[in-house]
C-alpha cells in the first residue's frame, strides 16, 4: 500500500523548507481596484446575452449595445444592394483554387520566389470562413443627440449609433495573398504626394509652411470613403502608381505589374464573409480590415 513519505531529517530539507514558507509571505496579494458590486455587475454584463460590448471605432472607449440593436445597424448596412450582396453559401476551397492558380502561374514565370509561394499556399493551415462586425462609432452622433443624453441626467435611452464594418479574413483563404500584396503597396503608397501617415507627420508638413492671411486650412470628412471606392478606379489609380514608380527595390522578387492587378482583382472580387448566420460579398469598395486595404 502507497504511503506518504517521511519527511527526511535533514537540515539542509528543513531550511529549504521553512525559507520558503517565510518567503511566500512577501509574495504580494491581488487585490481588486473594483468594489464587489463592480465586479459582479461586470460579471452579469459578461453573461448577459441581450447585449454586446465593443471597443467604439475611435476615442479607445468601451461601448455596450442592445444586440438586437447593433444587429439591426449590420444587417441595415450590409442589405443595402449597393455595397454587399447576399449570396447561398461560400465556397472556400473555390476561392483557394483561384489564389493557386495565380500563384503557380506565377511560379512558371519566375515573378514569385520560393519562400514567398510556400507562404502564400501554406497547404497545411486551417482556412476559417471570413467574418463582419461593426464598430460602434460613437464620435459621429449628433450634438443634439449627445445633448439631450445630457440634459436628461445621462439616462440610458436607446441610440442609433452608426457602425464601421470590419471584415475579419484571419486565416481566411485570401488572408497570406493579402498580406503579400500589402508588401509591394506599402512603398508604393508612401511615393504618393497626398501620402500622410498620421497627425505628426501633418504637422512636420506644414510647420515650416507660411501661409497668406487670406488663406483658409480646410478639413473634409468623407462618408465611407473605403467601402464606396469602385473596384475599377482602384485598380487604376494602382495601375498608375506602378507606371509611375517602378523602380522601387524590394528585398524579395518582384512580380509584373499586371500580376499585382491581377491579385487586387482577386483580393477584391472574392472578398466573402458571413454575418450573424449569413453570407454576403462585397460588390463595391476595399474592406476595413484586410491586410492590403488602405
Amino acid at each position: 500500500m502507497f504511503s506518504v513519505p517521511a519527511f527526511a531529517d535533514n537540515p539542509i530539507e528543513k531550511y529549504i523548507f521553512y525559507t520558503k514558507m517565510e518567503l511566500s509571505k512577501y509574495v504580494p496579494k491581488t487585490e481588486f481596484n473594483l468594489s464587489l458590486q463592480e465586479r459582479n455587475c461586470l460579471k452579469n454584463l459578461k453573461h448577459d446575452e441581450n447585449i454586446i460590448i465593443h471597443k467604439a471605432d475611435k476615442n479607445n472607449v468601451t461601448v455596450i449595445q442592445n444586440l438586437s440593436d447593433y444587429l439591426e445597424e449590420g444587417e441595415k448596412q450590409l442589405n443595402d444592394n449597393i455595397h454587399y450582396e447576399q449570396i447561398q453559401d461560400i465556397n472556400l476551397k473555390n476561392t483557394q483554387k483561384k489564389v493557386y492558380e495565380i500563384i503557380y502561374k506565377m511560379k512558371e514565370e519566375n515573378c514569385i520566389d520560393e519562400i514567398s509561394f510556400k507562404y502564400i499556399k501554406n497547404e497545411q493551415n486551417y482556412i476559417k470562413t471570413p467574418f463582419a462586425y461593426f464598430l460602434p462609432k460613437i464620435h459621429k452622433l449628433d450634438r443634439e443627440v449627445l445633448q439631450n443624453i445630457e440634459n436628461e441626467n445621462n439616462q440610458i435611452k436607446t441610440i442609433n449609433v452608426p457602425g464601421r464594418p470590419i471584415i475579419s479574413q484571419c486565416n481566411g483563404p485570401l488572408e497570406r495573398l493579402g498580406r503579400y500584396l500589402d508588401y509591394f503597396l506599402l512603398p508604393l503608397v508612401k511615393t504618393q504626394k497626398t501620402y500622410i501617415s498620421d497627425t505628426g507627420d501633418l504637422i512636420r508638413n506644414i510647420e515650416n509652411c507660411t501661409f497668406d492671411n487670406n488663406v483658409l486650412l480646410v478639413t473634409y470628412d468623407i462618408t465611407s470613403l473605403y467601402t464606396n471606392l469602385r473596384f475599377e478606379e482602384i485598380t487604376e489609380a494602382l495601375q498608375k502608381a506602378l507606371d509611375e514608380h517602378d523602380k522601387i527595390e524590394y528585398s524579395i522578387t518582384k512580380p509584373t505589374n499586371n500580376f499585382l492587378i491581377e491579385i487586387t482583382k482577386l483580393i477584391l472580387s472574392n472578398n466573402e464573409f458571413t454575418f450573424h448566420g449569413k453570407s454576403y460579398r462585397q460588390i463595391i469598395g476595399a474592406s476595413m480590415g484586410a491586410t492590403a486595404s488602405p
